[in-house]
């Protein structure tokens, strides 16, 4: 195209000369010592202008044959990354799909022309990790440190996070700690560090963690309230009430504001003081708590709690059945009172309510205890029974085996199978809410909800 162009203008060149010299063509003179040599102008021009076409044809002829290898250097290069990109999307799909093999192969494959060694090489470090060849990853990652110093910090978090999965918690914590270090506020860093010192059950690391995940909100809220939750139970599990170390309720008082709305965290206390006997004060936690944010888990709680006006216990619970009427912890909590009161028409009426509303697994359990206690055998081993069998049917009836298994006296009247169990007379859900007279007990109730 270009030397079509030259011509073009060469020939225009010599049409547009002739044409003004017809008139008056001109000489051209050209002497050289005694020699001397004449000719039309416009055929000196032409001449010179083809000798001018010819050397320049010549001269790039010549420079084209001279960078001939540059420029095949240039097209095999350009090749070269062409397939070493094509290599690195395969790779990558390849470990998207899950096979690791292939895909490390792809990855490394083109390593000197790929513009992204580092990224393959990390690619390749996973997908030995998933092969469980922890040293070729060690390898990998130990390239990409040496290809490019200036990203170590992506990389070490990458080491890290493999080490974790492999499950070398030691290295893990050891390089995290020293990243730490270096950038104290990197929310990944925060997260792995978090996640290392909840596998490990290192509670008292992790609660020195705890502020700065909330303060550079490298964990969401719910998560992080999770975590709390988790080192707080074990220092309960752990520590005796001492001088150096309170009482439970004590511990909770001194939690900030903001923790004890977290109804998770009230309702570990909760399990804790029920769990030590302190009742009365589990009722304080549990109250206050669901105060200040309405939570079912606790209403639940609240029915496992005792204080010397049981009665007021009654009233603040069915309060909160003007809003939770198919609230399953409303009713079993209201269940679990009235039957501490003597009020059994009442209980049960709640008990078979928590029943029909799903509940029943513990109704069934409280019942046959309920009822066990009573002296009534027959009806508690089928209550037992019915139990066992919801249970059974969410997959966790261990406890109410337990319980049933636990019978003696049960035990020594019916066996499982019997006819005993199948003629017991169990009675049937009926949640007749409107016998219970609940609009007074719900305004008696919103006043001393009121004064607490």
């Amino acid at each position: 195209m270009k030397l079509l162009i030259i011509v073009i203008l060469s020939l225009a060149a010599a049409t547009t000369i002739g044409l003004v010299s017809l008139d008056n063509p001109g000489i051209m003179l050209v002497s050289y010592g005694s020699d001397s040599w004449e000719m039309p102008l416009v055929l000196a021009l032409l001449f010179i202008a083809v000798t001018f076409a010819l050397l320049y044809l010549a001269f790039n002829f010549l420079f084209g044959v001279l960078r001939a290898p540059k420029k095949a250097r240039a097209w095999n290069e350009q090749r070269q990354n062409r397939n070493a990109q094509d290599d690195t999307l395969r790779g990558y799909a390849r470990l998207i799909e899950g096979e690791w093999a292939q895909g490390e192969k792809d990855l490394v494959k083109r390593l000197n022309y790929c513009k992204t060694p580092m990224l393959n090489y990390l690619g390749a470090a996973y997908a030995a990790q998933q092969q469980l060849n922890y040293e070729q990853r060690d390898k990998y990652l130990a390239e990409a440190e040496k290809i490019d110093p200036k990203n170590r910090m992506a990389i070490d978090i990458s080491r890290a996070r493999m080490l974790t999965q492999e499950g070398d918690f030691e290295r893990a914590r050891a390089l995290l700690s020293d990243m730490q270090e270096l950038a104290p506020t990197n929310k990944t860093i925060l997260r792995l560090m978090a996640d290392v010192c909840k596998r490990t059950e290192d509670w008292e690391g992790l609660n020195v963690l705890l502020p700065r995940l909330e303060k550079t909100k490298a964990l969401p809220e719910d998560q992080i309230v999770l975590l709390e939750v988790a080192v707080r139970a074990a220092r309960l599990n752990t520590a005796l009430p001492d001088a150096q170390n309170p009482s439970t309720l004590t511990q909770y008082q001194k939690l900030p504001g903001k923790r004890k709305k977290q109804a998770q965290i009230a309702a570990m206390y909760a399990n804790k003081l029920i769990e030590e006997g302190d009742l009365s004060a589990a009722e304080q936690v549990v109250r206050k708590a669901i105060k200040k944010e309405w939570s079912s888990e606790l209403a639940g709680l609240y029915g496992k709690t005792r204080i010397d006006n049981l009665r007021s216990q009654i009233l603040l619970a069915t309060s909160w059945l003007a809003n939770n009427q198919n609230d399953v912890n409303v009713n079993l909590t209201l269940a679990r009172l009235n039957l501490a009161y003597g009020q059994l028409d009442k209980a049960r009426v709640y008990y078979n309510m928590a029943i029909e509303l799903g509940g029943s697994e513990e109704a069934y359990l409280e019942l046959g205890k309920f009822y066990e206690e009573e002296g009534n055998h027959k009806t508690a081993l089928a209550y037992y029974k019915r139990g066992i069998e919801a249970s059974i049917s969410a997959g966790r009836e261990t406890q109410i085996i337990q319980q049933a298994s636990d019978t003696k006296s049960l035990e020594s009247i019916v066996t499982p199978g019997s006819s005993d169990m199948n003629q017991a007379v169990v009675d049937q859900p009926q949640a007749s809410l409107a016998k219970l007279s609940e609009e007074s007990e719900i305004q008696d109730a919103m006043i001393i909800e009121h004064k607490a």
